[in-house]
């Protein structure tokens, strides 16, 4: 099947599964960097002091997508909420992994050119495509170069209780 015959479900995931699977991935990426998270928005977080700052996405799995079951799109203004503080991220998730993936800022930024976008008159969004290679592992789509980016330096587990902070 190739891509122009790919049909994908309009099933629209529980916001409230997706809201618990944000908190698992932000207290998991809390407790690896010492720090706890303020919500900004549904997607946006940072600390106290704004130093630190987190842009989520979550995906469902497209499981008839040859090999790229995760797809996202990576909003302007999440890249220009994240690029501000000292450190950010742009971090990634499944509804089905009990991993995530945490994108730094500068890396994100320096593959910006590589990626498909749309384009709307009030929007503008970047295509994050997740590749899955037969042993589990993982790598950013790049559509216009071809060079896809390994995404395993960047993943963490969600080991972590769903416990208040």
């Amino acid at each position: 099947m190739d891509r122009t015959d790919r049909h994908y479900s309009a099933d629209i995931t529980d916001p409230a599964l997706l809201d618990r699977k944000r908190n698992e991935i932000l207290l998991s990426l809390a407790d690896k960097h010492d720090v706890k998270l303020i919500k900004k928005s549904r997607a946006t977080y940072w600390t106290s002091d704004k130093r630190f700052r987190v842009a989520s996405s979550i995906s469902k799995r497209y499981p008839q997508s040859n090999g790229e079951p995760y797809w996202y799109g990576y909003q302007g203004s999440w890249r220009d909420f994240i690029s501000q503080g000292e450190v950010g991220y742009f971090v990634l998730g499944g509804m089905d992994l009990d991993i995530a993936f945490a994108i730094p800022a500068e890396i994100m930024e320096s593959k910006l050119d590589d990626l498909g976008t749309t384009v709307r008159p009030k929007a503008m969004w970047w295509h994050i495509v997740l590749r899955e290679d037969d042993n589990g592992e993982y790598s950013m789509r790049c559509s216009r170069t071809g060079n896809h980016m390994d995404l395993e330096p960047f993943r963490f587990s969600l080991d972590r209780e769903l416990s208040p902070r």
